[in-house]
């Protein structure tokens, strides 16, 4: 039987070569949408896999937006268009005071990683514990803006900061800071684990990172405005 973990590294290696090379306007190429499944592994022993911190502490919210409080639906062209000019005047200064019309709930029709959530919704040994799109402008020379995530279900829940700065036209170095927490019980008595990663890459490149309780995947695509209604290359 073919776990669930190799058959995620399986559409991951499959999106990679069927992906084709994407034309965008470089004037409206700076926002995006990016997309986290975050995934909870079912296997009873994932508790003892290592000794758990007792305490996490708290994550850094403090800059972040909060998706929560995100408006559904892509930005209208005419948001996109005012947000690119903000950003010609914006400087160091955060996203989140410029253009916050821009980050907005990406609808389920619009996600990318719908065979991986596909996946993981008939797995037996693992199940999704949040998965959420937005759109967000990202340009090389404006500071990023923090993102902050927060859902779950049943008995889990995850918190998560993620902070995605350009460092080159389509390449990106992403930091995540997230808190899973359960009220499953096991042998250490651990109800939350706090997981960091900072890793690099590109546009539409879908990245995965495994973890004995609490996996991740994230994409990030170029958002393509024309003159007709937005849409997603």
């Amino acid at each position: 039987m073919v776990s669930i973990i190799t058959r995620i590294k399986m559409l991951i290696v499959c999106a990679a070569f069927s992906s084709v090379a994407f034309a965008y306007d470089t004037d409206l190429a700076d926002i995006y949408q990016v997309e986290v499944i975050f995934f909870e592994h079912t296997d009873p022993k994932r508790f003892d896999a290592e000794k758990w911190p007792k305490t996490v502490g708290k994550l850094d919210t403090k800059n972040a937006v909060n998706l929560s409080s995100a408006k559904k639906g892509l930005p209208e062209s005419i948001d996109i268009l005012d947000a690119l000019d903000a950003l010609d005047e914006v400087g160091d200064q955060p996203l989140k005071t410029v253009v916050p019309e821009t980050i907005s709930i990406v609808e389920n029709k619009s996600m990318r990683l719908q065979e991986e959530a596909r996946v993981l919704k008939n797995s037996k040994t693992a199940r999704i514990v949040q998965h959420i799109g937005w759109t967000q402008p990202l340009a090389n020379y404006v500071k990023s803006t923090p993102i902050f995530i927060q859902g779950g279900k049943d008995n889990a829940e995850i918190q998560a900061v993620i902070d995605i700065k350009p460092l080159t036209r389509n390449q990106f170095n992403v930091n995540f800071d997230m808190i899973f927490s359960t009220s499953t019980s096991n042998k250490q008595g651990v109800k939350e684990l706090r997981i960091t990663r900072d890793v690099k890459l590109k546009g539409k490149e879908i990245f995965y990172f495994d973890h004995p309780v609490i996996s991740a995947m994230i994409v990030i695509t170029p958002l393509v405005v024309d003159n007709a209604p937005n849409t997603i290359n």
